[in-house]
């Protein structure tokens, strides 16, 4: 009579040794890709040079000389003519320059905390992700000891089974 695979103690076992071994090299490769934050994590940049910016937009301004009197009052005045053209043009520049710059100042902070903000969020996520991978191996970890109590009390209810169909058997002899 032909023994069936469900009846083949040693298939059983070589099949569950088998699952075993597959089960704990997943396990381990699950382990060894628990993920860990890198050494240098980024900072952000640094804040945004103000410096300057107080002396900007005092300074912008090209202030002009009270006329004088005289000669010397004409002869400035002449002058003036002739180059207020280069003076407007560079007061417009200034100008330019200095709305530029106050313009900048708040986008560059608000591009900072955004920087910060967002490194912090990723670092955190990280972390948890982390502490998440690592709990889940360990979880995994307790499958193992978990079935083979299943098994070992399978194990035991049946010995007592065959125990007790065995007292029943030599009293039925």
């Amino acid at each position: 009579m032909a023994v069936r695979k469900e009846d083949d103690l040693e298939l059983l076992k070589a099949e569950r040794d088998s699952a075993d071994r597959d089960y704990n090299d997943a396990l381990t490769r699950l382990d060894r890709a628990i993920q860990a934050l890198p050494a240098s994590f980024p900072h952000p940049p640094p804040p945004f040079d103000e410096h300057q910016i107080g002396p900007l937009n005092t300074l912008w301004e090209i202030d002009e000389p009270a006329a004088g009197n005289g000669l010397r009052g004409r002869l400035a005045a002449a002058v003036r003519r002739v180059v207020a053209p280069l003076f407007a043009r560079q007061q417009a520049f200034n100008s330019a320059v200095v709305d530029h710059v106050n313009r900048s100042v708040p986008v560059a902070r608000q591009t900072r905390e955004s920087i910060e903000t967002t490194l912090a969020v990723v670092r955190n996520q990280m972390e948890a992700l982390a502490s998440f991978e690592s709990l889940l191996v360990m979880f995994l970890q307790q499958i193992t000891p978990y079935v083979d109590t299943r098994d070992r009390n399978v194990a035991g209810l049946l010995r007592g089974l065959s125990g007790a169909i065995n007292a029943v058997a030599d009293e039925t002899m």
